[in-house]
């Protein structure tokens, strides 16, 4: 039986290494995720509201009220996890 992954292909340029972009990543399931994909060798990147330091991971930001986002962030990436949204305590 297949696996079923949630995400949508891009297109790549990076033939050595899949690239991964995380919206979302700061969230629980989105720490776990950047973690279990650097552990598989995948190329991790985040975009959220804020730019974060974690080594091996390239970030960008995505201003909402401007409706601006790095377009860096979309180049090369072969999927696209998209974890974005309310925070359980919000």
């Amino acid at each position: 039986m297949p696996k079923i992954m949630f995400y949508m292909q891009v297109g790549t340029k990076n033939k050595n290494m899949e690239v991964v972009l995380i919206t979302g990543a700061s969230g629980l399931i989105g720490n776990h995720l950047t973690q279990l994909l650097l552990g598989k060798g995948y190329e991790v990147r985040h975009l959220g509201r804020t730019r974060k330091k974690i080594p091996q991971v390239k970030s960008y930001v995505w201003n909402i009220e401007k409706k601006e986002i790095e377009s860096e962030a979309l180049m090369s990436c072969d999927y696209i996890v998209h974890l974005a949204g309310e925070g359980i305590a919000d």
